[in-house]
């Protein structure tokens, strides 16, 4: 196999197997034309993408998604374990009435459900309580 210290091309290049690159790579002039990617998109380090990334199919997120500002989906998001929240509510500025919510004050770290975080700034778990046979609001902090 030849080997270049540097290579520069001006037309069309057509690569019909594999192209390794060990060291960086830049794409200044991805704007005007579509990539397509048929198979996967393996990113072992970061990858930032200025504006959009649309995944017709599905996506998997092994480790953390952050969405600087918001996340929409137009259907469900769904969580297989927990859904947090990391901003610091405020109360309302009216009197809470009694109702139907039990605080389990023993902690589960695994317990599933919606995270939210407190007004004193820790995390809690809502979840559904049915074990009394009437659905009730069950929460606790982690």
């Amino acid at each position: 196999m030849a080997t270049f210290d540097n290579i520069s091309v001006t037309g069309d290049a057509a690569i019909n197997r594999h192209l390794q690159v060990l060291g960086g790579t830049t794409l200044q002039d991805v704007n005007s034309q579509n990539q397509t990617i048929q198979q996967g998109l393996n990113v072992n380090g970061s990858q930032t993408i200025a504006g959009q990334l649309q995944v017709n199919g599905s996506a998997t997120i092994l480790q953390h998604l952050g969405a600087g500002q918001s996340l929409s989906a137009n259907e469900n998001v769904v969580a297989g374990s927990k859904l947090i929240s990391l901003g610091v509510p405020a109360v309302p500025p009216v009197s809470a009435a009694p109702s139907g919510v039990t605080f389990y004050n023993a902690t589960n770290s695994g317990q599933p459900g919606l995270v939210l975080k407190g007004t004193d700034g820790n995390n809690y778990v809502l979840f559904i309580d049915v074990s009394s046979g009437i659905p009730t609001l069950g929460i606790h902090r982690i």
